[in-house]
């Protein structure tokens, strides 16, 4: 019964397809092309606006610009979906950049565990992450807790203005999308949910 809830839920949030613009290090998503149109890029457009969600995807040599900071933050203000990675140390810049930014923090260790122990927060079912988390987050009084790992936590969602914001320490479960699909859709529902 809840992976037919699952399959209704996802086929009316992606029943004509979101733009999806992916940012940092480049990860594909073959399983989702059907429902999600990915274009990577190099670069920050001044104009996110065409997009339903920015993916960015964090490298250990930042190559975002201030201006490129702002239109991401305008983006935000006005009702745009962000899903920012890091991964384990050094991939983190653009994250640490951008938190910086919007909550003066950064992320912090360079975890390797064999399991992970979450506590899930929410309804959504990122408790099936099966991946190692490798950096985790400080508490901010404008996050919440979406998942743990151990008493660190691992993904976190807010608002930014009208728009949304989920943070997560551990993109490398992304390399195979195809084994990680349903986390990939959790988050993204996530993000698209009002």
């Amino acid at each position: 019964m809840k992976q037919l809830l699952l399959l209704i839920l996802f086929i009316s949030t992606f029943s004509f397809g979101q733009e999806v613009l992916i940012y940092g290090r480049q990860i594909d998503f073959p399983c989702v092309d059907s429902v999600l149109h990915v274009r990577n890029s190099e670069s920050i457009p001044r104009n996110l606006n065409d997009y339903d969600l920015l993916m960015i995807f964090s490298t250990a040599n930042s190559r975002l610009k201030e201006g490129e900071e702002v239109a991401i933050q305008h983006y935000l203000e006005q009702g745009g979906r962000l899903y920012l990675g890091a991964d384990n140390w050094p991939l983190v810049e653009e994250c640490n950049q951008l938190m910086n930014r919007f909550y003066r923090q950064e992320c912090y260790g360079n975890f390797d565990e064999d399991k992970l122990e979450e506590q899930v927060l929410t309804e959504n079912s990122l408790k099936r992450l099966d991946s190692r988390t490798t950096v985790s987050f400080p508490m901010h009084q404008d996050l919440r807790v979406e998942a743990w790992s151990n008493d660190n936590p691992m993904v976190l969602s807010g608002k930014i203005g009208q728009g949304k914001i989920v943070l997560d320490g551990g993109y490398s479960r992304f390399y195979d999308a195809c084994d990680n699909k349903e986390v990939l859709l959790d988050i993204i529902n996530l993000l698209l949910s009002e």
